[in-house]
């Protein structure tokens, strides 16, 4: 007589969702960090970033980056969270500032996962629409600062200047965990290229990026793709290109070590009452 074993479905499995094995634990402890200068400069004007962030320590009264393309001290373009736990894309050209985002919203949760999208196209008539933010899968449209980019002008970001992932120069760092990191040189791409809302939990959840469902099947000059999720080496660009990122700071590359294992749940950001 056949017995029946029962099939456990777990969460991921029922959804169709993207499983993230584990992520990549940035410490303010080691001020390690991600860099690489691009050999050949991509597109400036237009471009996608998004990863999945979990924080450590917000509330700490500090500014916390977590992104930057940086020329020099007064040539630089910054996302971070402020010292309000505000998200915040910020660009400088001579000293001077050239977009200034601030979300109404803030960000302290530590106990889940923020996917962020930033987005730029500042070919755009319509200054709004040249920078746009994404956070599990919701468009930011309430900021306490709205400074939009300066039409068709390029910014640090895709140039033959060092990019960084997690703080300056190794200080400032955004302190936790850091998971599937898309940079797409090229395109301005909402937050549903990378994950969509699973109807069974109402959760956002990530999903595998596919370049051949972008508008262009193009990465771009300096688009990448770091996983950080343990199945390939800590900087290894995964999207083909072979942008390929090193480890730099006072820790070395050899405190840059996997997290904990945590399922990339979306969680809504507290916000400010």
């Amino acid at each position: 007589m056949a017995v029946i074993i029962p099939q456990v479905v777990s969460e991921d499995r029922a959804s169709g969702a993207q499983v993230v094995e584990s992520s990549l634990r940035f410490d303010t402890t080691y001020k390690t960090y991600l860099t690489r200068t691009p050999a050949s400069s991509g597109n400036q004007k237009t471009w996608t970033w998004s990863c999945w962030i979990k924080r450590q320590t917000p509330g700490n009264g500090a500014n916390q980056y977590f992104f930057q393309g940086r020329a020099n001290a007064s040539y630089y373009t910054y996302f971070l969270f402020d010292t309000n736990d505000k998200i915040r894309l910020y660009a400088s050209r001579g000293g001077a500032s050239s977009f200034d985002l601030i979300t109404s919203a803030v960000f302290r949760d530590t106990g889940s996962w923020y996917h962020i999208v930033i987005a730029m196209d500042n070919t755009q008539g319509t200054a709004s629409d040249r920078m746009k933010i994404y956070v599990n899968g919701v468009e930011e449209t309430d900021f306490a600062t709205s400074t939009y980019p300066s039409q068709n002008v390029d910014y640090y970001l895709n140039d033959n200047y060092p990019m960084q992932v997690s703080g300056i120069d190794g200080a400032t760092v955004t302190e936790g965990n850091y998971s599937q990191m898309y940079l797409i040189d090229g395109q301005m791409l909402d937050a549903s290229y990378f994950g969509y809302t699973d109807e069974l939990t109402n959760t956002w959840r990530p999903k595998k990026f596919n370049i051949e469902d972008a508008p262009t099947a193009d990465w771009g000059t300096c688009g990448s793709y770091l996983p950080f999720d343990g199945s390939a080496p800590i900087g290894e660009d995964q999207s083909g290109q072979g942008n390929h990122w090193g480890t730099a700071g006072a820790g070395g590359g050899g405190n840059l070590g996997h997290g904990s294992l945590d399922i990339a749940t979306g969680g809504f950001p507290i916000l400010n009452t």
